[in-house]
């Protein structure tokens, strides 16, 4: 045989729930004021959590713009560097070029050359000596 069921105080559900239905606690005009608050305060909600949303996607715009302006400036950047880049070496390889050929036509080596223009150089800059190889 089952145990008997205790009967307590109901739970605060059933109390509201006993409230609202009663006319003494303002029955289903309670329920129906409270409801439109409720709605009243969804609606607000919602308008605010859209001009959230609508704020944070300018917000994101405006970074989105300026990343680009940035990604722009640094391709330009780059692109400037590996001509400059370009151009140096370009010079380097054209006197390479020049001291090998002026070496031939002296009869000597270009390193025997450079050595040379070295020692030359260090005399113009009034160094007493000059170590050559």
């Amino acid at each position: 045989m089952p145990a008997p069921v205790q009967q307590g105080a109901p739970s605060r559900s059933d109390r509201e729930g006993i409230c609202l239905a009663s006319p003494a606690c303002g029955g289903s005009s309670q329920l129906t004021g409270t409801l439109r608050t409720a709605s009243g305060e969804l609606r607000e909600f919602g308008t605010a959590a859209q001009a959230a949303g609508q704020n944070t996607t300018r917000g994101l715009d405006a970074v989105e713009k300026k990343a680009d302006t940035i990604g722009k400036a640094l391709g330009g950047l780059v692109a400037a560097a590996a001509v400059a880049f370009g151009v140096l070496i370009k010079r380097q390889v054209d006197l390479a070029d020049e001291v090998g050929n002026t070496a031939e036509r002296l009869g000597v080596t270009a390193e025997e050359l450079s050595a040379l223009g070295a020692a030359r150089q260090a005399r113009a800059q009034g160094w007493t000596s000059a170590v050559l190889g």
